[in-house]
């Protein structure tokens, strides 16, 4: 009984987010220069993030893992080493680490000052992609710190802007609104769902942005490097776009539940504590405690179903990671091993498709969050789009009263079906003082109430210095 008091109707329609998408344009327009400048620095970070493997792969492949052809100088009794392309001597390392030059049937030991000479020039390019490295880290620094400073001001300011209208709003819609929406429910709507429009606009519009240029960069050098291998990583996209849609389903429904049996708990809460002194009077203590159970257990169950769903996500994604990765690691090693690969392509490639799945796995998160404020914002423009009340603005205000009182036939209900004043008719001279006496529910708060232009009656007429109450400025 209590959920049906306290609840909400669950709506099953499909979601017209884009209609939700325009609402909230209204509120972001005003920030679109630092929106602007957030994309900016995400495209500069993005860039930035696709550097290092390609870095790594040139170390391995043009310094670390380089071969040298080499021509073989004896001056008596000693011998040099001399880089040339038509060289027949290359650099080996044996299983125990120790160099020599061979050309297969001819070895020569190599010293380790030889060898420092020979390898200075790779020395020195490692040195400078080490340097390369720092720099890029702490460009990436900046271009992150000036982001999340940039969104997080503008998702503030926008969240700012949707609860001054929100709750505006809801100090002038009619009393009768509040008689059948309690107010843990609108304390929800405020604080709660405009919360979660702030966590949208600052955590997620840019980073599903950088995370779609991330995928889109690193395909691209995926199939630069090797089309063979990078066909291979993306012909498992089709699986994970089918997994993220079914997800993209099951998810919304499950969110929808979340946030309406929390606004229950709340409703629930705001009321039975603010008259608790009514239910320890009445000693209703153990009966309001199973009502209160049956609200904790709906929203238990709906809290479990989302569990339920993103469970079999998230693992989803982990396995086709690593059988991705295995893919990619077999047909890699025998390119190697056939001479048509080289180590480090290898080495960036399992680098790229790490950094391949992390914007997928951050999407499906970040798409959690997306659900979650496209149901906050539903509830927030349908408590918006409440018809406010009627205040007959246009009238001028009035400076003075004689304080003349007529009620004529006055019927008039809470629900608009069960009637708490039926057919009352009297009138109150100026300076006349008159009294309401009856019991309990008989109806004398409801006269003051209309009277006074909080609820307005089915029927009748209620008039002051002879003219209807409903023809003046209500304010």
């Amino acid at each position: 009984m209590a959920e049906t008091v306290y609840s909400e109707v669950e709506e099953k329609l499909k979601v017209e987010d884009w209609r939700v998408v325009f609402r909230l344009w209204k509120y972001t327009k005003p920030y679109v220069p630092i929106l602007i400048l957030a994309l900016v620095l995400i495209a500069a970070s993005t860039a930035l993030d696709l550097l290092p493997p390609l870095l790594m792969r040139k170390a391995i492949d043009d310094y670390m893992d380089n071969q040298y052809s080499l021509v073989v100088v004896e001056e008596g009794d000693s011998y040099n080493f001399v880089q040339s392309e038509e060289g027949t001597f290359y650099l080996h390392q044996d299983e125990s680490g120790m160099y020599s030059v061979t050309d297969g049937t001819t070895t020569y030991p190599i010293t380790e000052k030889q060898l420092a000479e020979l390898r200075v020039e790779d020395l020195n390019g490692i040195g400078q992609i080490a340097i390369f490295m720092i720099l890029i880290l702490f460009s990436l620094f900046f271009a992150n710190y000036g982001q999340v400073y940039a969104t997080s001001y503008m998702g503030q300011k926008i969240t700012h802007g949707i609860r001054v209208d929100l709750f505006r709003h809801l100090i002038r819609v009619p009393m009768r609104f509040f008689d059948t929406n309690p107010s843990g429910r609108l304390a929800t709507r405020v604080a709660n769902d405009t919360q979660n429009l702030a966590e949208f606009f600052t955590s997620v519009i840019t980073s599903m942005v950088k995370d779609v240029l991330l995928l889109g960069g690193i395909i691209v050098i995926m199939l630069n490097l090797s089309t063979y291998l990078g066909l291979i990583t993306v012909a498992i996209l089709p699986v994970i776009a089918g997994a993220i849609f079914i997800f993209r389903y099951f998810d919304r429904v499950a969110y929808r539940k979340v946030r309406t049996r929390l606004a229950i708990i709340n409703a629930f809460l705001a009321e039975h504590i603010s008259g608790m002194s009514i239910t320890q009077l009445f000693n209703q203590e153990e009966r309001k405690k199973k009502e209160f159970d049956t609200v904790n257990k709906s929203h238990f169950k709906s809290l479990m179903e989302q569990l339920w769903v993103f469970a079999i996500f998230r693992p989803l994604l982990d396995l086709l990671y690593y059988v991705t990765i295995a893919i990619v690691i077999w047909f890699g090693v025998k390119s190697i091993i056939g001479n048509t690969l080289a180590f480090g392509v290898l080495v960036a490639f399992i680098s790229y498709i790490d950094m391949f799945f992390r914007p997928l796995q951050d999407i499906a998160e970040k798409y959690d969050i997306v659900q979650n404020a496209m149901a906050s914002a539903e509830k927030i423009f349908k408590l918006m789009d409440e018809e406010e009340e009627k205040y007959n603005s246009n009238e001028p205000g009035v400076k003075s009263l004689e304080g003349t009182v007529e009620f004529e036939n006055v019927t008039f209900a809470y629900d608009g079906e069960h009637k708490v004043l039926k057919d009352i008719s009297f009138s109150v001279r100026p300076k006349e003082k008159i009294a309401f006496v009856g019991e309990t529910g008989a109806g004398k708060t409801s006269i003051i109430s209309i009277l006074t232009g909080l609820y307005k009656i089915q029927s009748g007429k209620i008039k002051i210095d002879g003219r209807n109450i409903y023809d003046y400025n209500l304010q």
